[in-house]
């Protein structure tokens, strides 16, 4: 009886580490939403609606104009449904640009459409008691707005359009259309528009949680795979011993093959030649700096749930690998 109980046992902390692998893969996926876009701090510049729209004109003129929204971000706003005096205190998001590169939702607000907004599910809840929303009016400062869709991932947040000349944007999120560097966007798009602020790239975190979520299955890989070893030396004398060993070293070439198909690398983050350490030093220097202001910049609304993403992630990988290096095999 007590050896069921430890077979049933050791089968639970197998289920746990494999659902805690499908968790962190799920974490995965939604920074991968973020991969092509980089975010424009403009704190110490910020550009007004009137800039806005003169870099909108001279990306059209350009042979591959790039897609970008602007964005500033009021906290403790007051949104506020008059028939059923709901009030709820939101973040307001003031967008001018592609509303979907912000944060996306069951609808995209046009640029022009200075009338709609987006709100998330629980301010829906809080203010009409369901989510069924779509086409109702809610209240933002004292301004009326209609409610075009839901956003998801998102929570007690508004997003609506601002396109008066003399708005006030602090970020900018820019598509780099996959198929432009992040270094040639930066270099390019920054000095095509004379831009003043820090520019940080929006897959680090997405490539350094993929690196972690391998982790597990490589901790039990070679676990096994010592366990097989351990087995054939045991046999050694035999020829059952013989064909484990051979066994063991053609799955061991088959499992690491798979683990290095799963690793894939931006092209940017590849230099010209191997032995150009001057690219791999500023390269890292880069991301160095890219990860700090993107973990450790005041928190708004469209980095708060890719952030939280990121930590939850990270945490189901050291759970899962932690589970997998005292599980009994």
């Amino acid at each position: 009886m007590k050896k069921y109980g430890k077979g049933i046992f050791r089968a639970l902390i197998f289920a746990a580490i494999l659902l805690l692998y499908v968790l962190a893969q799920r974490q995965t996926r939604i920074l991968t939403a973020c991969e092509r876009t980089a975010l424009i701090l403009l704190e110490s510049s910020p550009l007004t609606g009137a800039d806005v729209e003169t870099m909108r004109r001279t990306e059209q003129e350009q042979k591959q104009p790039r897609e970008f929204a602007a964005w500033s971000q009021e906290n403790e706003v007051k949104a506020e449904n008059v028939d059923l005096a709901r009030t709820h205190t939101v973040a307001a998001v003031a967008v001018c640009g592609r509303s979907d590169l912000i944060l996306e939702g069951t609808a995209r607000l046009d640029a022009d459409d200075r009338d709609g907004c987006l709100i998330d599910a629980n301010t829906a809840q809080k203010l009409f008691g369901n989510t069924n929303v779509i086409g109702l009016s809610v209240e933002l400062s004292g301004k009326k707005k209609t409610i075009r869709g839901i956003l998801y991932d998102a929570e007690d947040t508004v997003v609506y359009e601002e396109s008066s000349s003399d708005a006030k944007f602090t970020n900018l999120t820019v598509s780099t259309g996959g198929s432009v560097s992040y270094e040639n966007l930066r270099q390019d798009f920054m000095a095509r528009h004379a831009l003043d602020g820090k520019f940080v790239r929006m897959d680090t975190l997405g490539w350094i949680l993929g690196l972690l979520v391998l982790l597990v299955p490589l901790v039990l890989g070679c676990r096994l795979l010592m366990r097989c070893l351990q087995a054939a030396a045991a046999y050694r004398r035999e020829r059952a011993g013989l064909f484990l060993l051979a066994a063991t070293a053609v799955c061991a070439v088959l499992f690491f093959w798979l683990i290095a198909g799963q690793i894939s690398l931006p092209a940017d983050m590849i230099p010209t030649k191997w032995s150009d350490f001057g690219f791999w030093s500023d390269f890292l220097q880069k991301e160095r700096q890219s990860l700090l202001l993107l973990l450790l910049t005041e928190k708004q609304k469209p980095l708060q749930g890719f952030i939280e993403s990121f930590y939850l992630g990270a945490g189901e990988c050291l759970a899962a690998v932690i589970l997998a290096l005292k599980v009994k095999i």
